[in-house]
């Protein structure tokens, strides 16, 4: 995960979207990343369960305006259930993004639009299944663990001050 390490290496605000349907399967991981990670939030982290709709949020990301905007979502990437990619700006167009509209895109020439002008990441996880009302496979719930050490590691230098060590995920 050194990749995400070095794309938030001169983060000074960070907005974390989980964006996913909670009752199709794996898609479950944006929300559920989210859940787990509001924890961290505070000072320079914002944190938000954005479910289906990340639109509906901009006003809030407007107003924190972030350096950079993390976005965690079930990507399909042709790899392995479980698989974790980490995509900027020029390399969305190589994932597929089918299930959430409008697209990332499209949300970051919003909120540019307002002269916010974060770095998009996006930390993708491959789901096994996204069949409706399946529960989150083995793999996704590993990988999500995986997932959460990393961005915290790749964070802690901007955790707010009083963050204790038994805090960290």
């Amino acid at each position: 995960m050194e990749v995400l390490k070095d794309k938030l290496r001169d983060a000074e605000r960070v907005a974390i979207l989980g964006i996913g349907n909670e009752l199709r399967g794996d898609d479950i991981f944006g929300p559920l990343f989210a859940k787990k990670f509001k924890r961290f939030e505070g000072g320079k982290i914002l944190v938000l369960d954005c479910g289906l709709v990340p639109e509906n949020f901009a006003s809030k990301i407007v107003f924190f305006n972030p350096t950079h905007l993390v976005v965690v979502d079930a990507v399909d990437m042709s790899a392995p259930p479980g698989s974790i990619g980490i995509f900027d700006e020029d390399s969305l167009p190589s994932a597929s993004f089918s299930t959430h509209k409008p697209s990332l895109l499209q949300l970051l020439s919003y909120l540019r639009s307002f002269k916010v002008n974060p770095k998009l990441i996006l930390l993708g996880i491959q789901p096994r299944d996204l069949s409706f009302m399946a529960p989150i496979s083995k793999d996704v719930k590993y990988a999500m663990e995986l997932a959460q050490k990393a961005l915290a590691e790749a964070l802690d230098p901007i955790f707010k001050d009083g963050c204790e060590e038994g805090e960290r995920v």
